[in-house]
């Protein structure tokens, strides 16, 4: 239940020795690094595939059926997202062309991949109806604007839209002068290796290998345009994203507007998962609530609820640790105890509309506990009032950084002094390169993506962060060094410092000072910009003309049903992961 996006546990390294008079300097341990995404308590992934195609997703390999233009099972593609002049009399080569952009029938066919891919994960999650062993155009479902629709129109809708936002954004990228850097070009070579490396394991050719994977007619080289034509678009649209603001005015207007928003209240939780019967679980929450309740104070009624944690949360731990999440189930532990505490905004749809209403009312009193049944998400929670609802008004603050880690020795998780100076070396010669710029926000966030060690916050990362971004963070959230810079009084915006940590991720940080509001002017500032970006970019999108070239069209793949044997193994093993 955690108000970032970031859903998986942080890597936990905790310093056991510090030898400044020996070489070693300190020794990591790993505690735990893991994808937890528990349900529901976390942002949904409501799914929408966004601005651009996240790069790491046409990197894994994600096969599925399709048929190609003869199949019986679907409509044709059509270009029917948004206003498109039509060719009749095309080569069948070209599928459509945005803006002065031609797109190929396997660039299409690349980029439909990704879409029906997606979709087709989620609905394995529970997040979609979609039955994968039935014909798509016989499937209903709503569009983006609400209007009824097929599954098989609104992959190809989707498709469209995709690569409408896609290419509008790189030809504005382009039209300004931003070209691929050297870095973005290795990860597109290595990427490319790795599928490479992937079909000569597989024993089967190149082109065999793409053309199964990623969808007919898309061959190496369009593989590598489109990782070209994604990193121009995001490297634009990172742009648009830093060059937009909010004045205070336009701040306190949305916030008037959109208190629910910004008032939250702290809980602590239990999550307790069943099968299709939930009378254990909440016989089982029920006796929790019993002991809570049975404690005089609300911090030892938080402590009773975390104290319960190991036994009735004992088959949740065993399954985080068989399925590789964690090392230990004690590791798996102390990662559910640490989330326990958390808090919720009023318009959070993670817990049932009933426990909302019961957080939130002025009835409910701090202290009080109860249980709340999720038949959906087949969970119960034990949850604790810990706090009044109230609008957000703590501090936090907005940084970009940089980390440059101290590697530990390969055979041991010691890190030397030599390590340590190493990484100074390199934060030094960033820190020469940033300041040969015209030292502001872009020009350090350029170089945070191509420099920066933690993946967490790199656009090439886990997350696509892009440009080292913290935003939105709070006091005594990160280690010692790192907080005291970022939350001194004197900061001023465009602040740079390089700061030493040796409690966690030992080595050396860039940080680059953005600013420090209120946490509900945070909120409707981060509301408002992407508002205004959103219409940024909806303006380059109908810009774009769109032409759709019928038999290229009519060449594209279809999604194909699997068969029901097929689709079964699918869903089980994507329950599995």
């Amino acid at each position: 239940m955690q108000e970032n996006n970031n859903t998986s546990p942080d890597l936990e390294i905790q310093q056991v020795s510090v030898d400044d008079g020996d070489d070693i300097v300190a020794q990591d341990i790993v505690g735990e690094k893991a994808d937890i995404k528990p349900k529901p308590f976390y942002k949904m992934p409501k799914f929408i595939i966004g601005v651009v195609i996240v790069v790491a997703v046409l990197a894994a390999i994600i096969a599925f059926a399709v048929s190609s233009s003869n199949s019986d099972n679907g409509k044709k593609a059509t270009a029917n997202s948004g206003t498109a002049d039509v060719v009749t009399n095309d080569d069948g080569k070209n599928a459509l062309k945005i803006g002065n952009t031609e797109i190929s029938v396997g660039m299409y066919n690349c980029y439909y991949s990704q879409v029906v891919s997606q979709y087709l994960y989620y609905a394995d999650k529970g997040y979609y109806t979609i039955d994968k062993t039935k014909d798509y155009s016989q499937q209903k479902t709503t569009d983006s604007k609400g209007n009824e629709t097929t599954w098989a129109d609104l992959f190809v809708q989707d498709t469209i839209t995709q690569l409408k936002r896609t290419v509008a954004l790189y030809e504005a990228a382009q039209k300004s002068g931003l070209t691929i850097t050297d870095s973005q070009q290795k990860l597109i070579d290595r990427t490319l290796a790795d599928i490479k490396s992937a079909a000569e394991k597989e024993g089967v050719d190149l082109s065999t290998y793409i053309q199964n994977n990623y969808g007919e007619g898309c061959t190496y080289s369009v593989l590598n345009e489109v990782y070209k034509q994604n990193y121009l678009a995001e490297a634009y649209y990172e742009r648009l994203v830093i060059g937009t603001s909010s004045t205070d005015d336009e701040i306190e207007k949305y916030f008037s507007s959109h208190k629910d928003e910004c008032t939250g209240v702290d809980l602590s939780y239990i999550q307790i998962g069943f099968e299709s019967d939930s009378t254990d679980a909440e016989n089982s929450a029920q006796k929790c609530v019993e002991k809570i309740n049975s404690q005089k104070s609300l911090d030892e009624k938080k402590s009773k609820l975390k104290s319960l944690i190991p036994d009735v949360c004992s088959k949740s731990i065993k399954n985080y640790v068989s399925s590789g999440y964690f090392k230990t189930e004690k590791d798996a532990e102390r990662y559910i105890v640490n989330s326990a505490d958390t808090s919720l905004k009023k318009t959070d749809k993670t817990l049932v509309s009933d426990g909302i209403n019961w957080l939130f009312s002025s009835d409910t009193e701090v202290g009080s506990c109860k249980y709340f049944v999720d038949k959906d998400n087949s969970v119960v929670f034990v949850i604790l009032k810990t706090g009044k609802a109230e609008v957000l008004n703590d501090t936090v603050y907005s940084v970009r950084h940089m980390l440059f880690k101290a590697e530990s020795k390969s055979d041991s998780n010691t890190v030397t002094k030599k390590a340590i100076n190493a990484a100074e070396k390199r934060a030094d010669s960033v820190l020469s390169q940033f300041e040969s710029t015209d030292k502001n926000e872009l020009s350090f966030a350029i170089l945070a993506d191509e420099n920066s060690d933690d993946e967490k916050t790199i656009s090439s990362g886990s997350y696509g962060v892009f440009g080292g971004l913290l935003g939105g963070i709070k006091k005594g959230e990160y280690p010692a060094e790192f907080d005291e810079w970022v939350t001194d009084s004197s900061r001023k915006k465009g602040d740079v410092a390089k700061v030493y940590v040796k409690n966690s991720y030992t080595g050396y940080h860039l940080i680059y000072f953005i600013g420090s509001q209120k946490e509900y002017q945070f909120i409707c500032a981060d509301a408002l910009n992407n508002e205004k970006v959103t219409s940024k970019m909806n303006t380059l999108v109908d810009g774009a003309k769109t032409i759709n070239y019928q038999n290229g069209m009519n060449n594209t793949q279809t999604a194909k049903p699997e068969s029901t044997t097929a689709a079964t193994q699918s869903t089980t093993n994507n329950k599995a992961n």
